[in-house]
This record gives C-alpha cells, sequence and structure tokens, in this order.
C-alpha cells in the first residue's frame, strides 16, 4: 500500500488531477454501462408483455368471434339434437327405426335396412357440417347386398 502512496505522491499535482479524472470519467463510463444494460433488458422485456397483450387480445377477439358463430350456427341448424338429425334424415332419405332420447344432448338411433353408401354420406355431414359427434355405432349386414343396420349414439 505503501507503494501506491510513494508512487501517487512522487507524481505533479497537474498528473494526480488528470489521473483523478480519468478514474472518474472510468467510473461513470462503467456506471453507465450497467445502467444501459439493464434498461435495454427491460425495454426488451416490455416489448415482449406488449407482444404477447397484443397476441392474447386477437385470441380473445377470435374466441368471441367463434362462440358467436358457434350459437348462430346453433340457432340456424334446427335447433336441438333430434330436430336436426329428423332433418337431416328425411335429406338422405333414410328410415328411423327408433330412437331414444338419452342424458346430455345425447341420442340414440337404430336404422335398419338402410344402404351403406347413404348411411356413411348421412354420418360425414352429421359430424362434418353439423358438428354433432358420434359417440359409439354397431354396423351389421342387412339381408341383401349392400345394406346394413346401424346403431349409432350421436352427441351434440
Amino acid at each position: 500500500m505503501n507503494g501506491i502512496k510513494d508512487w501517487w505522491n512522487q507524481n505533479s499535482p497537474r498528473d494526480q488531477m488528470a489521473m483523478f479524472a480519468l478514474a472518474l470519467a472510468f467510473a461513470i463510463y462503467i456506471l453507465y454501462a450497467i445502467v444501459s444494460a439493464t434498461h435495454s433488458k427491460y425495454i426488451d422485456q416490455l416489448e415482449k408483455n406488449d407482444r404477447a397483450n397484443a397476441s392474447l387480445s386477437q385470441v380473445r377477439e377470435l374466441s368471441a368471434e367463434l362462440l358467436a358463430h358457434s350459437e348462430a350456427s346453433d340457432r340456424s341448424q334446427g335447433g336441438n339434437l333430434t330436430e336436426q338429425v329428423n332433418n337431416s334424415l328425411r335429406e338422405f332419405n333414410l328410415n328411423l327405426s327408433s330412437m331414444q332420447p338419452q342424458a346430455n344432448e345425447a341420442v340414440r338411433l337404430r336404422i335398419d335396412q338402410a344402404n351403406y353408401g347413404s348411411v356413411v354420406a348421412w354420418l360425414h355431414e352429421m359430424e362434418v357440417s353439423k358438428g354433432i359427434k358420434i359417440k359409439d355405432s354397431t354396423i351389421t349386414t342387412g339381408s341383401e347386398k349392400g345394406m346394413i343396420s346401424i346403431t349409432v349414439t350421436l352427441l351434440k
């Protein structure tokens, strides 16, 4: 420690003042670099949060739009499940043998001696266009070629 003091005292007051100013400038630079880096990280995080908030609000808008569209679609598709099934069966010229409403907006249907292609097209229409899910089904061959009997449970 005495070596540093001796070295300091050997320098002229002008050199001491210059070294002090340089040390002060270096300390200010280090402080500025630390603050700047922290500030930059903070700004980046704020921008990331803004993008996330914008994305979240867009998702909320789209979900509200989808919900409104879904409700409008339900109203336009003939109301309850049994009405939709009856209307759809008429469109595909399928004869219903029995229908049993079940819990949770489900209905169990039995169709006897129907054309396989018509039944598959009807099931596709129910799932894809009307959004009705097939919970379970049992298909057996009919008495003639290409004819089947089906028991199916549909969920809204």
